[in-house]
């Protein structure tokens, strides 16, 4: 039965429909809404590796644009 409700859940229309992430900057009146995929096709994308990451405790890896530079465009 349970494999039932799942297989009915997964098959569900709209379940993959899941919009992209977005950021939003916003300076005084201009407002600018950047998707991840653009973000990290950005030439000022950095990646930062962290030994120990505080959280997960583990060596970790992410990519991160100057938020600054973001909001100059």
């Amino acid at each position: 039965m349970r494999v039932i409700a799942l297989l009915c859940l997964f098959l569900s229309p709209g379940f993959g429909l899941a919009e992209e992430p977005t950021m939003t900057v916003t300076v005084g009146d201009q407002t600018r809404i950047f998707t991840r995929d653009q973000l990290l096709a950005r030439p000022d994308a950095a990646t930062i590796q962290v030994p120990r990451d505080i959280t997960y405790r583990v060596p970790m890896t992410y990519r991160a644009v100057p938020v600054a530079s973001c909001s100059k465009e």
